[in-house]
């Protein structure tokens, strides 16, 4: 399937299924994955945050949950996962020389984990950075 810049309204009740699974499963994993791409944890420049709007108090998987998302095909995305961005949310990077860029789009990361068809792998600000396997 090849990249669809067209949000899929269908595709939001999948990654709302793939967040729980992937708490279900795993809670603690989903709580580091939201603490690291959360502003307000961490300092913009240490890894890619989210742009969460100013005063936003509410959670990362609240503002992932409000998000329509689009297939998205990527290098970096392992065969028997998918990936899905959204650009309604954004993101901020750092690029090789340490600057801060934003980037237009969030991508999300979904597989297979523990016979669960639809977990939540990672997230990333922009593009998946790298290779990425659980």
């Amino acid at each position: 399937m090849l990249s669809d810049l067209t949000p899929n309204p269908a595709l939001t009740p999948y990654i709302h299924a793939a967040i729980e699974a992937t708490k279900r499963i795993d809670l603690a994993y989903w709580e580091r994955l939201c603490g690291l791409c959360d502003p307000r944890i961490q300092e913009p420049l240490a890894c890619g945050v989210l742009s969460l709007r100013t005063g936003y108090t509410g959670t990362v998987e609240a503002a992932l949950g409000a998000c329509e998302w689009s297939v998205f095909d990527h290098s970096n995305v392992p065969k028997g996962a998918q990936a899905f961005r959204t650009f309604d949310l954004q993101g901020w990077i750092q690029d090789g020389q340490g600057r801060r860029i934003q980037v237009p789009f969030v991508t999300v990361i979904v597989g297979s984990v523990g016979g669960d068809p639809k977990c939540l792998w990672n997230l990333y600000p922009g593009p998946p950075s790298h290779g990425i396997s659980l």
